[in-house]
């Protein structure tokens, strides 16, 4: 066999680091949506093991659907939530129940149990009922020169997270973290989602079919902080360059733009000598 040369052994070994980077990369992108059949699939398999009565597989894959970062949906938790306070229920688990049917409560409030339902499963429910905890979602904006800083905030044993989505006053939506800070020249539109198990949207204040509007505060013309004490002295002088620089400029542009003009047109009129001097 003919050995390799050395540009055929490079080409080789970038050829190697490629699909390596592009395996890694295909990986990567893959972990978000394999997770999200993970969560469906652990609750559909939950789903079978409560009908076939082995009810701590059930809560244990109950558990891992609602542990899940994606993949449900606000739906699937209420099943997943009352498939797991049956399970619990059936092994005598009051206390987990319990807890299960306040979290069902606290995402829908009416909620009522068939006759399907044990009836001790009906009699906790009602008994949650009475302090049943809410999921609270607020939204506030602070103008700053130049933008608006948006907040949310969610209260609830279920709230995973906290997301504020804005259309960053350009009418093109983003989500980012609870606290965010929008550059802005235009009203900006926005609102305030809970994110719970499974990654699912569980409860949130306004939508972005009526979404809340902050007014951004207007453009800053020229530097508004003073210099803190020990520059007061370095400050003035600070501020001076930019000034010195932009005259500068601004006389060598127009030299510049001179000098073209003259070269370009050839005209024997044009002169460039020696400024004259008008003395009043």
């Amino acid at each position: 066999m003919r050995a390799l040369s050395r540009s055929e052994r490079s080409w080789a070994r970038a050829g190697l680091h490629l699909s390596l980077w592009l395996s890694l990369g295909l990986w990567v992108a893959g972990g978000g949506p394999l997770e999200a059949q993970d969560a469906r699939a652990s609750l559909e398999r939950a789903r079978q093991l409560l009908d076939q009565a082995r009810f701590e597989d059930a809560q244990r894959a109950f558990d891992q659907a609602l542990e899940a970062t994606s993949g449900l949906d606000r739906e699937a938790v209420l099943q997943a939530l009352r498939g797991r306070a049956t399970a619990s229920y059936a092994r005598r688990d009051a206390e987990g129940a319990r807890r299960d049917l306040r979290a069902l409560l606290a995402l829908e409030p009416t909620l009522t149990l068939d006759r399907t339902a044990p009836p001790g499963l009906r009699r906790l429910l009602e008994e949650a009922r009475v302090d049943a905890p809410a999921i609270d979602v607020r939204a506030s904006a602070e103008a700053f020169p130049g933008g608006v800083e948006l907040r949310g905030v969610a209260d609830g044993e279920l709230v995973r997270l906290v997301r504020v989505r804005h259309d960053g006053g350009e009418g093109s939506w983003r989500a980012e973290g609870a606290r965010v800070r929008v550059g802005a020249i235009d009203v900006v539109r926005y609102y305030v989602e809970a994110v719970g198990p499974g990654g699912a949207v569980i409860a949130s204040y306004g939508s972005r079919e009526r979404p809340l509007f902050a007014e951004p505060g207007p453009p800053l013309l020229g530097s508004s902080v003073a210099p803190s004490q020990g520059d007061e002295r370095e400050a003035p002088r600070r501020r001076r360059w930019p000034v010195a620089l932009g005259v500068i400029a601004g006389v060598l542009v127009v030299g510049a733009a001179v000098s073209v003009v003259a070269i370009t047109q050839r005209d024997p009129r044009t002169q460039l000598g020696r400024p004259i001097e008008v003395i009043e």
